[in-house]
């Protein structure tokens, strides 16, 4: 984790720093991830984490090639990784409420905000307000 948050600062201070576009994207898509997750913390909502890898991942991808790769470096190797550093006891639970199946939709969301997927549709009920994409109205059926 050391030598992973030593890389992270290296990129964010040479990302200060850089008059080249390629480091610009990276350091910013780093600091999309970071922002995304401390927002994902604060939000506090069961059923967001959706939506936070989606705006993280378009978020990054938005920023040009550089900052679309380094979406699916961090997005694919986050996945890779379990939570807790080691497996997860329901590791090999197939069923609706598995280990597999919830990385399966987190990559799916990875995907889908780098593709410029509409996040309204992944905003959930009781996701507080100012985390709502621009120019989102909840449905008139939403509590």
């Amino acid at each position: 984790m050391k030598t992973i948050s030593g890389f992270i600062l290296i990129l964010l201070v040479c990302y200060s720093y850089a008059e080249q576009d390629w480091l610009a994207q990276i350091g910013g898509a780093i600091d999309d991830f970071s922002r995304n997750y401390y927002d994902m913390k604060a939000a506090n909502t069961k059923g967001a984490d959706k939506f936070f890898h989606a705006r993280a991942n378009q978020q990054a991808a938005e920023r040009g090639e550089w900052g679309h790769i380094t979406s699916k470096v961090l997005s694919f190797g986050r996945e890779l990784l379990p939570s807790s550093g080691s497996l997860p006891n329901n590791v090999f639970n197939v069923g609706p409420s598995g280990w597999w199946n919830d990385k399966m939709a987190d990559m799916d969301a990875n995907e889908y905000g780098r593709n410029g997927g509409d996040l309204g549709k992944l905003v959930v009920k009781g996701l507080p307000e100012k985390y709502w994409p621009q120019g989102y109205t909840p449905p008139d059926d939403a509590p």
